[in-house]
């Protein structure tokens, strides 16, 4: 005669679905950490750096703007002048420059405090389109005294005008009144 146990065991398919049960969860947790460790952002994530170094050169677009003067106009770097900023009467100068070395940082100088801004640069180069720019300065002066001419129009030579109204000529004056 058989004799029952009173600790009942797992039958074996039992123990075998348990098993592919648990290896599916297994499975799937470490799908999860993968992908979750995949999304936690490091140095070297392109999407990242591509983000970093379009602020980077929107912030030097903005700050070459307003460039006064330049002190250096080379390959890997610039250094430019700008007004003052911080209202201690002085312009303040600024500088971007790379070494050259894959792999080494572009830095920014601010007034001699250099700062790395973005770091493991590849490749870095500046190319330049100098032009003239001619300014005009308006200035005030103030003249006691008789009137006087400040300015007068003889006309255009070889342009006609359309109306009659619109002719200016030594009898049809315009004129602007200066106070």
């Amino acid at each position: 005669m058989r004799k029952v146990s009173r600790h009942p065991a797992f039958t074996l398919i039992e123990m075998l679905v348990s098993m592919s049960v648990a290896t599916l969860l297994m499975t799937g947790l470490a799908s999860a950490l993968f992908i979750a460790s995949r999304a936690i952002p490091d140095e070297k994530n392109t999407q990242q750096l591509a983000g970093a170094s379009f602020q980077l050169v929107e912030q030097m677009a903005a700050e070459l703007s307003t460039a006064t003067s330049f002190t250096l106009l080379g390959v890997n770097g610039i250094e430019f002048r700008v007004a003052d900023r911080n209202n201690d009467a002085t312009t303040e100068q600024i500088r971007y420059e790379w070494s050259g070395v894959d792999g080494a940082g572009l830095t920014r100088t601010y007034n001699g405090v250099n700062a790395t801004i973005l770091p493991d640069v590849q490749n870095f180069g500046l190319v330049y389109g100098k032009h003239d720019i001619t300014t005009t300065t308006t200035q005030t002066v103030e003249t006691t005294g008789a009137e006087g001419i400040v300015a007068y129009f003889d006309g255009w030579s070889g342009i006609t005008p359309n109306s009659v109204e619109l002719s200016i000529d030594s009898s049809n004056w315009a004129s602007e009144l200066l106070t």
